[in-house]
This record gives structure tokens, sequence and C-alpha cells, in this order.
């Protein structure tokens, strides 16, 4: 290295946690844009300046060259990447891919410049609240709160799925907004972003890519359905976008309102004291009984009242959805006595029996483990393989529905799949037989009835304390979204009606959130407690049992349990989790998998 060089701290979209070392001829200001050689092939990349000086004691490539003049990204963005690493665990390059503006470069040159904002990280949350259970109700009066704020020139609507954006933004132009879909395209998105920095919009709806648009001073964010499953991005799905854009618009000074249909734990206990709106719909709502054969057998899905509902629905001309959360013929592992499905400690999909190897496998992302002795949930020592899945229910129901349309949908639906099922709906009765991933459907066209075919197996998580939570929140969904949701009937078979979280079904969300945040309270769980899987092989258990060891005689955490594929602890209460961050993230690979985190706090 010459004198006259000096060492930076570049950062590149990616699995990396942390910045890499390079030379630059200039000085460079943090948030630069600059391309640089990554890899054994010294490759050109695109990478983000985020440290002004380095000491890394050995030889360093050399920055080719700066991008544009000045910083490319602004403060309230490039504050998340550390801010995400230090309270969430999610790697820097993970965070840089989500904030990042690619559409700002054309090939390794900029051709827009972001506006600067007002950062301060001191500053307290601007927050407001839109609780209704119909989407459109809701979207309306999230927006209007928006603009109520003193001064806003603008609001950027945030929606969780793609399907939900056409619909809101058709009904702002209907009520005379100045509106435009973010696109998908950069080039679109450059020119959207010069017609929305002109003043010629004063609404913007987009999903996620929009979420981390840079917004000039005065405008407002809106982000729908805030404790929706659909906001955890699907390259790293172990936390929310709303943790970041909450952060974004707190640093950036920005006023944040939350729409939500079932809020999430932190939501209620900002506004358990507001009015829950008109959600009450228990004449909707009916729950059937699932009993299995005498000789233990898996119950079948297929039951008189399912049949006798949706015979009645179809002969009116109006169209079901049947949802069983499982594939083929072969199904998941559950528990004899509740019904619990074993769950991936990794992901959180349904994990499936290797019935050659006696072990588990999951699914999507090939993680393995043996199958435990005692099911985590009620401690039940008798497990049965579910051989009822969507393929054997598809047959099953076009037997019984003789001469009804029946389609089969196996995975996430594609636009043209969409396309095609909406223009069936419009020809006559239909009926949709698939997994959650056909919720979308609602948003496109009228569904008189949803039925789950076996809900129980939705009471299941990662974290493996808010199970019952998400399985209310999938019942509100089903419900209430979509197109003219007030007729939807929604029947739930389940092996225990009317117990646990399935009580409150239909009734509304806050005398379930009572009951369950006073046991959450009472056990220390999130959110008055944090918790943390972090992830181990077993060849790294004994260097993860060794720093644990450490981190509970310094009284970091005050709880340890070991599980496959690494370990679950409970965070003390005068810890915050950057102490458990920077320890663990300090043993490993810059781009490993050891140690993967993930928090709990919700």
């Amino acid at each position: 290295m010459g004198l006259s060089d000096r060492q930076i701290g570049v950062l590149f979209p990616g699995p990396w946690r942390r910045p890499l070392s390079y030379t630059c001829r200039v000085d460079v200001p943090v948030g630069s844009v600059v391309l640089a050689p990554l890899g054994r092939t010294s490759r050109p990349r695109l990478g983000l300046v985020m440290e002004s000086e380095g000491d890394h004691p050995g030889p360093v490539k050399e920055v080719w060259r700066v991008v544009g003049d000045g910083p490319s990204i602004p403060m309230d963005l490039m504050h998340l990447i550390g801010w995400a690493w230090r309270w969430l665990g999610v790697p820097m390059g993970r965070t840089l891919d989500l904030v990042l503006p690619r559409w700002l470069f054309k090939g390794e040159e900029r051709l827009m410049s972001p506006p600067e904002c007002t950062f301060d990280a001191d500053r307290g949350p601007r927050m407001d609240h839109a609780l209704a259970p119909c989407d459109a109700d809701r979207f309306m009066e999230g927006v209007h709160r928006c603009l109520a704020v003193p001064g806003c020139k603008g609001v950027l609507a945030l929606l969780p799925e793609r399907t939900m954006v056409r619909p809101r933004l058709e009904d702002a132009l209907s009520a005379g907004f100045k509106a435009l879909e973010w696109p998908r395209t950069p080039a679109g998105q450059r020119r959207a972003y010069s017609r929305l920095l002109s003043g010629e919009v004063d609404l913007v709806v987009g999903c996620h890519g929009a979420a981390f648009v840079p917004l000039p001073p005065g405008w407002t964010v809106y982000m729908d359905d805030e404790s929706s499953e659909s906001w955890r991005p699907v390259s790293y799905p172990t936390f929310s976008i709303r943790a970041l854009v909450v952060e974004r618009c707190r640093v950036g000074g920005l006023h944040l309102v939350l729409g939500s249909r079932f809020p999430s734990s932190r939501v209620y206990l900002r506004v358990k004291g507001a009015a829950e709106g008109s959600v009450g719909a228990i004449e909707r709502v009916s729950q059937v009984r699932l009993q299995g054969g005498s000789d233990g057998s898996p119950p079948g899905y297929v039951t008189a009242p399912l049949i006798r509902r949706t015979r009645q629905v179809m002969a009116k001309g109006a169209s079901a959805i049947w949802i069983l959360d499982r594939k083929g013929y072969v199904g998941a592992i559950t528990c004899s006595d509740c019904g619990a499905e074993f769950r991936c400690g990794r992901c959180g999909s349904p994990m499936r029996s290797d019935l050659i190897s006696s072990q588990m496998a999951c699914p999507a992302c090939g993680f393995r483990a043996k199958i435990l002795d005692r099911c985590p949930r009620c401690g039940g020592a008798f497990f049965q393989v579910g051989r009822v899945g969507l393929q054997a229910v598809f047959q099953e129901a076009q037997g019984v529905l003789k001469g009804a349309r029946v389609r089969l949908v196996e995975g996430p639906l594609s636009d043209p799949e969409l396309r095609d099922l909406v223009g069936l709906s419009r020809e006559g009765p239909l009926l949709v037989v698939g997994t959650r991933a056909v919720l979308p459907l609602c948003d496109l066209m009228e569904v008189r009835m949803m039925a789950w075919l076996d809900v129980d197996g939705e009471a299941a998580s990662v974290a493996g304390y808010d199970g019952d939570a998400r399985a209310m929140g999938l019942v509100y969904e089903s419900l209430w979204r979509g197109v003219d949701p007030q007729p939807r009937w929604l029947m739930l078979q389940t092996r225990s009606p009317n117990s646990g979280w399935r009580r409150y079904a239909g009734q509304g969300w806050r005398r379930f959130w009572e009951v369950e945040m006073a046991e959450r309270a009472r056990m220390g769980l999130p959110p008055f407690g944090c918790m943390v899987r972090i992830g181990a092989s077993q060849e790294q258990m004994g260097e993860l049992r060794s720093v644990l060891e450490s981190l509970e005689e310094r009284g970091i955490i005050s709880g340890v349990v070991e599980e496959d594929g690494g370990a679950l602890v409970h965070l003390s209460e005068r810890s915050r989790v950057r102490d458990l961050i920077d320890v663990i993230g300090a043993n490993g690979h810059p781009t490993g998998e050891f140690p993967r985190v993930v928090v709990f706090s919700d």
C-alpha cells in the first residue's frame, strides 16, 4: 500500500456480515458507491463505503473507481445496515440488498442523486395506527391519517403483497388522489421517482420494493397489515421488513401510520385502549371436529359438513377455497394428541418423514433431524405420519363434487395463474384446493367460502410461543381479506373445536390478546422479553456451548435450551440484543452459516 493510499471498508450486497477492507487513492465519504473487485476472479461489483478508514494488516485490493459524486444512499437507509445486524442479527450485506436503490444506477453509472434526509439517531418515533378489518376501509383511513400530518406533501403506501396494490391504487384514483403504482423495472422506477420529486404525485402505492424509496422532506409513510407474514423477505425470512421501516421512519423524522387487520403484539400494547371497530363475525365462523380412524389413522379432511357447505355456496354461483398446508400424498409428522406439526428449526416449514432413515427432513431448506421423543407443544409421546395431502384431497373433491370445476394449486401463484383462476371464477362457481399461497385470490375475486381443512397445524411457529397468534392472524385474514368479505363464510376443521385460541375466532382481536399477553407477561416471553435462536451444526455445538457459558456467566443471557440445529437463549432483562450479537458475531466467518441468528421480540 502506497503512502498516498488509505483503507476504507466496503460492503457488498449478499451474505456478508461486515465490510471488507480496500485501499483507495482519494478521500471517499461514507455512503458513496464504489466499483471494486470481489472474489478470486476480481469481477467488479458495486459496493457501499461503510467505513472511511481501516487498519487491515495484510495486503488488500484497491477500489477501481468511485461512482457518482458524494453519497448515493441517504443516512436513514445507511443507518439500517448496522442497526439490523446489532438488533436483529441480519448480516449487513443482506440489509444492503434490501435498501440499496439500484434503480439510481444504470450499469456502472449513477443517473440520479437521492435527496438528503434530516437524520437524528436519538429522535423519538412519530407513529399512528389505522385499525379496521376490511382492507379498503383500513387503507383509506391510513392514507388520510398520513395526509392529516401538518406539512404533509405526499404518502408512500406500502402493502405486503403485490395482488393488493392494484385494488388499492384504483380506490385511491377514484378518491381523487394523484397516485401511481411503484414500478418493477429500474427505468420505470426512475421515471416514477422523478415524478415524485417534482410534486406530480401525492401518493405512491407499492409493496416490498417500494419500502426503501429515498423520500424528500414532507413525505409520510403508511404500512398496511403490519403483522402479515408476507413482510418477511424471501431472501432472509427471519425478520419482518416492518422493523426496518419503523426504525427508518424514526431516525429520518418520517411520520408513520401502521395499518392492522389483526395487530401484532407490540402494536396491541400501543392500541389496546383504542376502539376495535366492527369486527365481530361469530355468525360467519363454524368449527368442525376432525376425527381419526379407530386404528389411529389420520383424520379424513373431506368431511360431510365441508361438502354440504361447499355445495350450498357453489349452487348460488359463488366460489370457494379449501386450504391444506400439506402437499402431495405423504404429509407431515403430527402429534396424535394435539395435532401439532413438527416444524423446521431453521426456516419454520413443516418437516416431512423419511421412512427409510427414521429422520425428518425439511422440504424447503433441506435441514434434517431425528424425530423427537416427545411433542414440543403438549409432551405427547405418540406421533403419526399423515398420508393425506393436497393431491389426495383434490382427487376426493373431484369425486364428491361431480360436475363442479375444481382446481389444484400446490405453490405460490404466478401472475398468469392468478389471471387464469380469476377468469374461471367469472365464468361460474369454482373450487380452489391449495396451500395458504392461494389467499391472494381474495384480492382479485369474490370468495364466499374459506375452509381450513386442518387448522391445528397452523398453530405452530419457529419460536414456539407465538403459534396461537399466527393462527388467529390467518383466521382474521381468511375472514376479512380482499373483495367484499362481509358475506364470506369461514369453516375451521380441528380436533378441538372452541378450545384454546379457537374460542376467539370471529370475536375480534382484543379478547384474544388480553389472555395471550397476560400469559406472555407471566412467562417473560416477547414482547416482555427477548429470545434468540442461534443456529449451529453438531460439529459447531462445542464452540457454541463455550460461548454461551461465558455469556451466561456475564449475565447477558438467563437461560439456554439446546435443540436440533443450535440453541434457543433467553436474553436477561438488563441486556440488549447487540450485547449478544457482538460476542456471537465475532466468532464467525464473514459469510459462513455459523452463527445464524434469529431474534424473537414480538
